[in-house]
């Protein structure tokens, strides 16, 4: 496939091509997430008259540009959900499915699955996956919380984890284009689920109200409706092969019933090592709670540690982890929209740029979202209101320059129209566009 035949719309794709296309690669980000998982499965299963990936290995990368510039080369390969801005890349010939960046509300399954032509059966899935991707709506035994509560506890079993994916995935789309699902037997999967946390949670030394969590966990996964979630997965496999249904049942619930275990460790971990602050919020005199907090294990959970009620509601965490990157993530307790990260984002960058003893310019441009060429330490996810140096599936990024007293300075000024005037007094920022 030539630069020429490259498509540069929407997705990056390539343009339909008329011969069946041999892959041997398949290439996504480190962790796959449900969205990548159900895309794959899409490419592999639904899409033999488009691409032979009969041979394809998957792999995934960590977000090296320069390892990605390199696949981005290759006419064989197909990278879904990696990121970076490949699709105008010069020199590109392999297929690129990527909702990075796009203004419509599309994920990488969505688009493999326009690609592809898929059947209409199959858009209960693709709707939840977006609701997934795009809207974080999932509860704790959805496939999209599985995954990541997996790759957590397998860290060095990846590609075990993406294979209990996939099997999820194709196990849903079959039964969408057969009988449509669902006429569930809750019943069973109750009582293969409790006999098997039973069995897991006195391996694991669960105290006994955590336990409680779980089994009213498996009730509500059991009632569910949805496609995307273990109590249904279970359901499907089961009809077709009993013993591989409760294989795959009891490594999701292992996996699970760990992630309940570091949950309760971290929480203590949280009460007991974070510092606090207060910072102005508004000109009114309001104010807001900061914790920092310096990761000693990498337990992966204090994000979603620090919202529980047991931790005390802070408004915002700001993350040190062992690698020495700096995480920042917000807890809108509800209401929507409620921190503007932009001035934050701004400040943080423009001073990044300038511990480097470079000249920071470009103001405005600073609050973009996702990556900034000129400040490759932080990646702003806007929509999720969190700044990133780094994180468990881009663990390379260079870890940020800045300070405790950098940070406590630039909080202090970024939430307040005071604030924002004394930062831009003091760094001296031209904020002509």
């Amino acid at each position: 496939m030539s630069e020429s035949s490259v498509s540069e719309t929407t997705a990056g794709q390539g343009v339909k091509a008329k011969a069946v296309v041999i892959i041997n690669t398949i290439i996504t980000h480190a962790r796959p997430h449900w969205d990548e998982t159900v895309g794959i499965t899409l490419i592999q299963d639904y899409g033999k008259d488009t691409f032979d990936t009969s041979g394809a290995s998957i792999i995934t990368v960590k977000g090296d540009p320069k390892e990605i510039e390199a696949y981005a080369k290759r006419p064989d390969l197909i990278m879904i959900g990696v990121g970076g801005d490949l699709v105008k890349m010069k020199g590109r010939q392999c297929f690129i499915f990527d909702e990075h960046g796009l203004t419509d509300k599309k994920c990488a399954a969505d688009l493999v699955a326009e690609y592809l032509g898929v059947d209409e059966r199959l858009m209960p899935l693709l709707i939840e996956v977006r609701e997934s991707d795009l809207e974080r709506k999932n509860n704790p035994l959805s496939m999209a919380t599985v995954l990541k509560v997996s790759h957590d506890q397998r860290p060095h079993e990846e590609a075990k984890v993406i294979e209990l994916g996939l099997r999820a995935a194709k196990a849903i789309c079959v039964s969408l284009l057969g009988t449509g699902l669902v006429a569930k037997d809750p019943d069973t999967f109750l009582v293969k689920a409790s006999e098997a946390y039973v069995k897991i949670g006195g391996a694991n030394g669960v105290k006994p109200i955590v336990f409680k969590n779980l089994i009213e966990q498996l009730q509500v996964a059991a009632a569910a409706k949805t496609f995307s979630e273990i109590s249904t997965v279970f359901y499907i496999m089961q009809a077709e092969n009993r013993e591989e249904a409760g294989y795959w049942l009891s490594k999701v619930l292992t996996d699970l019933v760990r992630r309940h275990v570091d949950f309760d460790r971290a929480l203590e971990d949280f009460n007991s090592n974070h510092d606090e602050i207060s910072v102005p919020f508004g000109n009114n005199g309001a104010t807001i709670r900061v914790a920092f907090m310096k990761m000693e294990k990498e337990y992966g959970l204090m994000d979603q540690v620090f919202r529980c009620k047991q931790a005390g509601g802070c408004d915002m965490l700001i993350l040190k982890n062992t690698r020495g990157q700096v995480c920042i993530f917000t807890n809108d307790k509800g209401q929507k929209g409620r921190f503007d990260l932009d001035p934050l984002a701004r400040m943080i960058r423009w001073a990044e740029i300038a511990k480097s003893k470079r000249h920071p310019e470009g103001w405005w441009s600073l609050s973009c979202d996702r990556d900034h060429p000129g400040v490759c330490q932080w990646h702003y996810f806007k929509k999720g209101s969190m700044l990133l140096n780094g994180s468990k599936s881009k663990p390379d990024v260079p870890a940020t320059r800045l300070g405790y007293e950098d940070f406590v300075y630039i909080l202090g000024c970024a939430f307040s129209a005071n604030g924002i005037r004394q930062f831009i007094k003091d760094s001296q920022v031209d904020t002509k566009k």
